[in-house]
């Protein structure tokens, strides 16, 4: 999935060059701390690396966490008790605790982004859930450096709700 294919570089004249060189790009959403990949290697597969965002002078990049996703993705309603990560996290060998807590998955992802220098980045929630519905989480999540939440993530939360209808 996700695979990188070579392609021929296009010629470009120098104005398109100019151009180009002088854009910020930003990538609002990138996977990349969920899976067990060094950042630091070019990978000819999923999201995105430093050695292709340096290639393509990328300015800033949102690290989007994801704590919770469900069993047979469903657009009008899924069941809050299904947890595809849950056997991720054992596979990949994440910490015991994040087994069980949405919050502890969150914080071991933010771990993995100390490890990435780079232009500029942003760590992100996919869904509230990583609250585990304890304000103190809030706290602790800011200070592992998250700095954005999404309301719901395939799951309604307690200060969200579906408004899919039948």
């Amino acid at each position: 999935m996700n695979r990188v294919s070579a392609a021929e570089s296009a010629t470009v004249d120098a104005a398109t060059q100019n151009f180009h060189d002088q854009l910020f790009t930003a990538d609002l959403h990138a996977d990349s701390l969920l899976w067990k990949r060094n950042l630091h290697q070019r990978g000819s597969y999923g999201h995105i690396d430093l050695p292709r965002m340096l290639d393509v002078r990328h300015g800033l990049q949102v690290f989007s966490t994801v704590t919770k996703t469900p069993r047979f993705l469903n657009f009008k309603r899924n069941d809050a008790s299904s947890d595809n990560i849950t056997l991720l996290a054992i596979a990949q060998r994440w910490p015991i605790n994040t087994w069980t807590s949405l919050t502890q998955r969150a914080l071991h992802q933010a771990s993995r982004k100390a490890d990435v220098a780079i232009t500029a980045g942003l760590l992100a929630i996919e869904g509230l859930h990583a609250l585990e519905a304890d304000g103190y989480n809030f706290r602790r999540l800011y200070n592992a450096g998250y700095r954005m939440m999404g309301l719901t993530h395939f799951f309604e939360e307690m200060l969200s709700g579906a408004l899919l209808t039948e």
